[in-house]
């Protein structure tokens, strides 16, 4: 499913809800409804407060990014090739490559768990 037909999913069920007359938990104990009564909760908050926009998943924006394994396969010969390179050097090349931002914490915590921390160049 397209992030463009999650949101028309969203907005299309929220309608339903609130143009059906009935309680909100008597609705979602008649109907099949594609998400729980806290995430409608949810999901009318957020439409209230940013519209439209804030139903957009920003996950690939860096918000619970994960490190999938292409990216760390990507991550270690990089490193391994170049033991001085910065974190901000490697998250740079991974949203280059991917296209998708992962945090330094995160990069910092994979490359550590490798046993591929930076080394620094000596003057």
């Amino acid at each position: 499913m397209s992030e463009e037909e999650r949101i028309c999913e969203i907005l299309s069920t929220i309608q339903n809800i609130k143009e059906s007359k009935l309680p909100v938990a008597t609705y979602f104990k008649q109907n099949s409804v594609p998400f729980t009564r806290k995430q409608y909760y949810r999901y009318c908050r957020i439409l209230n407060k940013s519209g439209e926009d804030g139903l957009y998943d920003k996950r690939k924006d860096g918000n619970y990014t994960k490190l999938t394994e292409r990216i760390k396969d990507y991550i270690i010969p990089t490193v391994t090739e170049n033991r001085s390179i910065t974190t901000p050097q490697v998250h740079g090349k991974v949203l280059n490559k991917f296209d998708v931002k992962i945090s330094e914490s995160s990069l910092n915590a994979f490359r550590a768990s490798v046993s591929l921390t930076r080394v620094p160049l000596h003057k």
